[in-house]
């Protein structure tokens, strides 16, 4: 029975989420570490299964599908330019610091690369929630930052999947495409993207006013959410970036309104707590040196926010925006760990690293939203 697993992980995320709240924090940070607790790291009471892998999947599909909605198309198109130089030196300033680092800590060529390309990635769905728990997302910061992680996470899959398909053995589901196809897939994702979001959306809910039926606005919005996230999947990419980019076509439609008002009660009662408490179950921390992870960390937290920072300051934003790029930007979250374990199952890294940089990974995403929040 798969109950009393969701049932500690909603007590736990619950009651934290509220304590991080009542001490001014996101709430965010309370379910993350609900995970941590309840998780092998400290009382080993739940284990990640296929249940919560599952309902964790459709939580964050759903938290990236609100975020698309609630941004402001316009702003977005406004800032994508400064998305674009954000994402690109937001990757780059890391992803050289930690293939450096590698060297240092005794790895080999391949798996310092690897490294690099692991603290490369941004976990949009974080900064996503704090941005929205905290009326952000329609700002010039938000919107730089959403455009940002969406292009960071088109780039650190396709690198990911270049150097998997190279040096992997097997154990990756990107392993068995060559790097043209790669490219090719990912171009004709954003094809068929548009052609879907342009057209076939708006059909749909044409079709919703014209059904009397209970609840079949939700239906419908689960439907093109859940293809449109698919879809992402297949190309390659994540499913998160397509579950964003349906949002984004759902908020052009005079209904949003009603879709937001469904969804946002039916993904925080269960499938988003448990999304965020998921990332602290794969976390152990038997054998861990701890010296190395705080200086890992730091340098995470470092390298992601210089970069973020100076590639949006470098375009003329304020101090203050780029302040908040930057800050919004260090969160690895879930992006990281995918990465972290199919460089595992491709034998890239060893599995004491991956433990060090899982709990590396998880402690930016803990910081990150707390420091967010502080900017605001």
């Amino acid at each position: 029975m798969h109950f009393e697993s969701l049932i500690l992980i909603l007590l736990a995320t619950t009651l934290l989420g509220w304590g991080a709240q009542k001490l001014n924090l996101p709430v965010v940070a309370g379910q993350l570490l609900a995970g941590l607790i309840l998780g092998p790291a400290l009382l080993n009471l739940v284990h990640t299964d296929s249940i919560i892998t599952f309902v964790a999947d459709l939580g964050v599909m759903i938290l990236m599908f609100l975020a698309g909605m609630e941004t402001d198309i316009k702003l977005l198109r406004a800032n994508l330019l400064h998305g674009f130089s954000v994402a690109i030196f937001g990757a780059l300033v890391p992803f050289l610091s930690f293939w450096a680092i590698g060297g240092f800590l005794g790895m080999n060529n391949e798996e310092s690369i690897f490294l690099g390309i692991v603290f490369a990635a941004t976990s949009v769905s974080i900064s996503a929630e704090v941005l929205t728990e905290y009326n952000q997302l329609k700002t010039k910061a938000g919107s730089t930052i959403l455009g940002a992680a969406v292009v960071d996470d088109i780039l650190a899959v396709i690198l990911l999947s270049v150097f998997v398909a190279i040096f992997g053995q097997g154990g990756s589901s990107h392993s068995d495409k060559s790097v043209p196809v790669l490219l090719v897939l990912a171009i004709a994702f954003f094809a068929v993207m548009y052609l879907y979001t342009r057209y076939i959306v708006p059909l749909l809910f044409k079709f919703v006013n014209a059904v009397n039926l209970n609840g079949i606005i939700a239906i419908v919005s689960m439907f093109v959410v859940l293809l449109g996230s698919y879809y992402a999947e297949i190309s390659g990419l994540s499913e998160i970036v397509g579950a964003f980019f349906v949002g984004l076509a759902v908020s052009t439609q005079k209904q949003v309104h009603e879709v937001i008002d469904e969804f946002t009660p039916v993904g925080y009662a269960l499938f988003i707590p448990v999304f965020f408490a998921s990332i602290g179950l794969n976390i152990r921390l038997d054998s861990v040196d701890w010296i190395m992870v705080i200086l890992l960390t730091i340098l995470a937290f470092a390298t992601k926010y210089v970069g973020s920072f100076f590639g949006d300051k470098i375009l003329g934003a304020s101090a203050k925006d780029a302040n908040i790029v930057g800050l919004g930007m260090v969160s690895r979250g879930e992006m990281a760990l995918i990465f972290a374990g199919i460089g595992l199952g491709s034998k890239l890294i060893s599995e004491s690293n991956y433990s060090m940089i899982s709990v590396v990974v998880i402690l930016t995403t803990i910081i990150a939203p707390i420091a967010l929040k502080k900017a605001f």
